[in-house]
């Protein structure tokens, strides 16, 4: 009744959550079994720790609850995430996809599929493999002579042999992880066939007469057409 006191007061801060964190820096394909491998995003304002998920076998080495991380890596591929977060809650995830590549080191493509026997000159033979797992690109090489056409980097080629030799056909599969052993097929190059010189037998003749013995030499090829 005799009047009101002074006010006493305190501070209260009042804390949002975080905000989503911005984008991952970091790599977005490595090979299986890297380590050091650094992600990273910016400070995100209000955080006071961020919690981190990584694909199935990899693992962090440093940073654990800190806006950069150091990881090791296992065989699967899958999502790199990361929320920030403090004492009022967690912000939503920023996620970034990681590739994890098999090393293709002592690994063989399997058997080429085409023609063994060519003729010399053909063109547009095709011989292919069933792609390799993990493999990004394809590297062939074919006998002296002969030419890759077109697919050179895929897991199936069109070759013109020209005046190509007897060789092999081989195949590698690359990624930037390494590289396979490679697989070849041997494969012969047939020479054209050449008619040769026509001799012997007389000339003119009458009308029920024999001509006679008729050679034919410097041909090639094993079967003789003959024509009359």
């Amino acid at each position: 009744s005799c009047g009101i006191s002074d006010y006493s007061s305190t501070s209260i801060t009042i804390t949002p959550p975080p905000f989503a964190p911005g984008a991952i820096s970091g790599l977005s394909s490595v090979c299986s079994g890297d380590a050091g491998i650094v992600y990273s995003i910016s400070p995100v304002t209000g955080a006071t720790s961020y919690t981190w998920s990584l694909p199935a076998g990899a693992y962090i080495t440093s940073g654990y609850a800190e806006s950069a991380i150091t990881v090791t890596f296992g065989t699967g591929s899958g999502n790199i995430c990361v929320s920030a977060d403090n004492s009022c809650g967690s912000s939503a995830e920023q996620c970034q996809a990681v590739t994890v590549y098999q090393s293709l080191t002592g690994v063989a493509p399997g058997a080429i599929t085409g023609p063994n026997t060519v003729c010399s000159g053909e063109s547009g033979v095709t011989y292919s493999i069933s792609p390799v797992s993990g493999a990004a690109y394809y590297s062939w090489t074919v006998p002296v002579g002969a030419s890759v056409v077109s697919g050179g980097a895929t897991n199936s080629i069109s070759v013109t042999f020209g005046d190509a030799t007897t060789g092999n056909v081989c195949v590698t599969a690359h990624n930037s992880c390494g590289s396979s052993d490679s697989q070849c097929l041997p494969v012969t190059v047939s020479p054209n066939t050449v008619a040769g010189a026509v001799s012997g037998g007389s000339t003119p003749i009458c009308l029920g007469e024999s001509i006679g013995t008729i050679v034919l030499s410097g041909h090639t090829g094993s079967i003789l057409k003959w024509q009359n």
